[in-house]
């Protein structure tokens, strides 16, 4: 078979993974034209912030898919959060030190599909 066996074809679930991946770049372009590569994804994301006056978690209204993009201006790269309680999407500039954040698995899942992110300061 003239060496069919070493080649390698592309599975349904690496062709879907690349289509999604295309149309989730082309979303984020639409928002920003600087935007390049995602880098990382996570298919779903809900906000809270620590309030420090009483100790505890907000719930913010900010939940949806989470990307780490790479930009051609700076920042370089961002966090952005394709909003699906409302048109507002959340957009942190830039990823730095600065941010405080925590990605915390939700409890009794057998894999993190859900996580929160919070910044503070």
């Amino acid at each position: 078979a003239c060496g069919a066996s070493n080649i390698s074809r592309p599975t349904m679930a690496s062709i879907d993974k690349d289509k999604q991946l295309e149309y989730n770049l082309a979303v984020l372009k639409r928002r920003d034209a600087a935007i390049t590569e995602v880098l990382k994804m996570a298919g779903h994301v809900v906000l809270y912030q620590f309030n420090e006056d009483s100790q505890s978690w907000d719930l913010k209204k900010v939940e949806g898919s989470l990307f780490v993009v790479a930009r051609t201006t700076a920042p370089r790269h961002m966090f952005v959060v394709l909003n699906r309680l409302s048109s507002q999407n959340l957009v942190e500039l830039p990823i730095s030190p600065h941010i405080s954040p925590y990605l915390v698995p939700e409890p009794g899942r057998a894999r993190t599909r859900t996580c929160t992110r919070t910044c503070t300061r």
